[in-house]
């Protein structure tokens, strides 16, 4: 009887909790590729719950309390993304698909960037200019000087 009774408790105990859970899952891409994306990490900031991408880029955090949460989502490759607000319901999965930017296009996308002046500085200009860097120069450094041609 004593055995069957904390059994019982046991249940209950479990089913009480399992109610006031729910999951996280999503799947996570390259943002310019669309593949998937494996080994990424999913964590619930301040708590205990995390996952892993699998080769198709599937993930899922179970048995996470009721209540709304900040994912932080790492990849050595991939530029770390935060997802603030996701709401975990009771006995529900909240789908959050997750793309994320590789570190080397974030790269590529610097790289491209030219800066062409808006007009052209005049000889008289650029003498003011290096007088202003003498000085200020100076005020570091008696041997700053500023050679203009």
């Amino acid at each position: 009887m004593k055995t069957a009774m904390a059994f019982l408790v046991i249940v209950l105990t479990t089913m009480l909790f399992a109610q006031n859970t729910g999951t996280i899952s999503g799947k996570i891409t390259d943002k310019h590729t669309g593949y998937p994306i494996s080994g990424t990490n999913v964590t619930v900031v301040g708590e205990k719950y995390s996952s892993s991408s699998n080769k198709a880029g599937f993930y899922e955090i179970k048995n996470i309390p009721v209540g709304i949460y900040k994912l932080k989502i790492t990849h050595q490759e991939y530029k770390t993304k935060f997802i603030k607000k996701v709401k975990v319901s009771a006995n529900s999965t909240s789908k959050i698909n997750i793309e994320l930017i590789n570190l080397t296009k974030i790269k590529e996308e610097f790289e491209e960037i030219i800066v062409e002046p808006k007009s052209r500085i005049s000889r008289k200009s650029m003498m003011q200019l290096g007088a202003l860097i003498n000085g200020v120069a100076g005020a570091f450094s008696s041997e700053a000087t500023l050679a203009i041609s």
